[in-house]
């Protein structure tokens, strides 16, 4: 869904695509991807790269990246390693849960301000070691970040500082995995990090937007979750209008479901949706799933 919703809204711009998966698997997969370029995004200057591109050399004894939390761990990971082999100043990041639903500029989509919510009380843990390695005083709940969500923006340089810092990327890919999946109610979530990196080396932007995207949540949906939300939107229609309106409050072009949100959302829920952006023809139609 998200390249087809390339096709229909984004001006052409630099794509690199990272296969979040194991090698043996990754030819496979390029085929199919080559495929899709050829029908949806043959106005792009794409680049496809199997997630081993980025890895260190030598891995830590003992650490299977492929077993951690079937890849959500690596592809943080990556969002940061990947900027060695950037050359613009900065990247926008996009995950395939992501899709356009208006027409968009990618030099259009500004970083979003900082604000009360973020970071959310399961990411303490993680925001106090990084604040510790990054010799940075922990304010606790005073802390203000941006969302931790995409579409978000690197800064290019800063997040190659940020992999220096911690000593290169094989220091780098160890003190997340220790400090991350591996240490004890810890949740990792990799833009808390550089965004704290961002305030260490005084590169945090002055300026920003109210939002640059809009995610739609389980706890939108149904109120069986451990946010409380008092606004539960409970039908694909409000949840359209929903977006519709930080549409036009921000002018935000891009959207995404969270996989929790996918899970009580049917193909029939998720039409009903895009019809209310008049954006229905992103939506597959070879397949019952929204997101392949």
């Amino acid at each position: 869904m998200l390249c087809r919703s390339i096709k229909f809204y984004l001006e052409p711009c630099k794509i690199m695509i990272v296969y979040n998966g194991v090698d043996t698997e990754y030819k496979k997969w390029s085929r199919w991807l080559n495929k899709l370029k050829r029908k949806l995004l043959y106005r792009f200057d794409v680049i496809e790269h199997p997630a081993s591109k980025f890895w260190p050399t030598r891995f830590v004894k003992d650490f299977d990246i492929e077993d951690l939390d079937h890849g959500w761990i690596s592809q943080q990971m990556l969002k940061i390693l990947v900027a060695d082999y950037i050359e613009t100043t900065d990247y926008l990041i996009l995950d395939s849960k992501n899709f356009f639903f208006k027409p968009c500029n990618i030099a259009d989509i500004k970083s979003s301000r900082p604000h009360g919510n973020w970071p959310t009380p399961f990411q303490d843990v993680w925001t106090e070691k990084c604040c510790k390695t990054l010799d940075l005083i922990y304010p606790g709940r005073s802390l203000k970040l941006r969302a931790n969500v995409t579409p978000y923006i690197f800064k290019t340089d800063v997040a190659k500082q940020l992999i220096n810092y911690l000593g290169g990327p094989l220091a780098f890919h160890t003190w997340f995995l220790e400090n991350g999946p591996m240490a004890k109610g810890c949740e990792p979530a990799e833009f808390i990090l550089y965004e704290l990196f961002e305030v260490k080396v005084n590169q945090r932007d002055a300026e920003y937007v109210g939002s640059n995207g809009v995610t739609v949540w389980r706890h939108m949906l149904v109120n069986d979750t451990q946010y409380k939300d008092s606004n539960v939107l409970s039908s694909p229609r409000k949840v359209g209008n929903y977006i519709l309106e930080e549409h036009k409050t921000h002018n935000i072009t891009v959207s995404g479901f969270h996989k929790g949100a996918i899970m009580v959302l049917s193909y029939d829920d998720i039409l009903t949706i895009l019809k209310v952006l008049d954006a229905e023809r992103i939506l597959p139609v070879y397949t019952p799933a929204g997101f392949l």
